[in-house]
């Protein structure tokens, strides 16, 4: 089973200027030894390819690389397309083009090669083949926001399921208990069984922050949405995200947005 969907003209870009398209979307079923070549002058948009089942064996620039089942792939503008399938292979792909495409996906800083992501997001490709049909200005916008919900879910880290679980769970009792001014770290280390040290070194691994600071960008992040869409006192929004002290409230935001509370209430009701 192979299936293409794609814009009427796929080499011609919608006449709505956005900075990047989706050029076509499909799924292909091949027998194992099936392959395919397109040259580089061929292709000059991101292809990715998301594999369910089976082996496909992928060729860069002469180097081979294996693409097994929960898995994730791509292709940059101006590259050869070599597939073959090592098995009974299956795999979801979509296409991306417009000016700013092989800058786009760059910018994710996926490694040039076979990614562990997990269990293929089928439900969003299936919601790119219909707006594909659609073919509206609405669902080209769409389709690149489900492209970018694909491609976050592409870079989860999946080697280490004990891990993942300690850093959602600490999200989740943060983003419960921010309020109260009595949680730290420590204290939602003893919640969640676990040592203090090992909670910072996971988080830290997998967040880039450590669990205090995270717990702290919660607080902040909270007290500017009160200061935005309240008119509560100053010194009620520091108490209400769990930093009851005025002092350091002010300056914790001063050090985040470069005013105090005051001033930062001023400028965004001026906006």
């Amino acid at each position: 089973m192979r299936k293409i969907i794609s814009r009427p003209e796929p080499g011609r870009l919608p006449a709505f200027p956005m900075p990047l398209y989706v050029r076509s979307v499909g799924y292909n079923e091949a027998i194992s030894g099936w392959h395919e070549f397109f040259p580089a002058t061929d292709k000059d948009f991101v292809q990715i390819f998301w594999s369910v089942k089976g082996e496909g064996k992928f060729c860069f620039n002469g180097i081979e690389q294996i693409l097994p089942p929960d898995s994730f792939i791509y292709h940059l503008p101006g590259e050869d397309h070599h597939h073959m399938a090592l098995s009974s292979w299956a795999y979801h792909w979509f296409t991306l083009d417009g000016p700013l495409s092989k800058q786009f996906m760059q910018g994710y800083g996926y490694p040039r090669q076979a990614m562990p992501s997990g269990s293929c997001p089928v439900e969003l490709f299936l919601q790119l083949e219909l707006l594909m049909r659609e073919m509206s200005p609405y669902s080209q916008r769409k389709m690149l926001s489900i492209a970018t919900d694909i491609l976050a879910l592409a870079g989860r880290d999946v080697s280490d399921h004990s891990c993942n679980m300690i850093v959602n769970h600490f999200i989740e009792l943060a983003q419960e208990h921010y309020s109260n001014p009595l949680i730290n770290v420590n204290e939602l280390s003893d919640r969640m069984g676990i040592h203090r040290t090992t909670l910072t070194r996971v988080f830290n691994k997998k967040m880039l922050v450590s669990p205090g600071e995270y717990l702290m960008q919660v607080r902040i992040q909270r007290a500017l949405s009160l200061l935005r869409e309240t008119d509560l006192p100053i010194y009620q929004v520091g108490e209400m995200v769990g930093i009851p002290h005025r002092t350091y409230f002010c300056r914790l935001i001063r050090r985040t947005v470069g005013v105090s509370p005051k001033v930062y209430r001023e400028r965004i009701s001026l906006i």
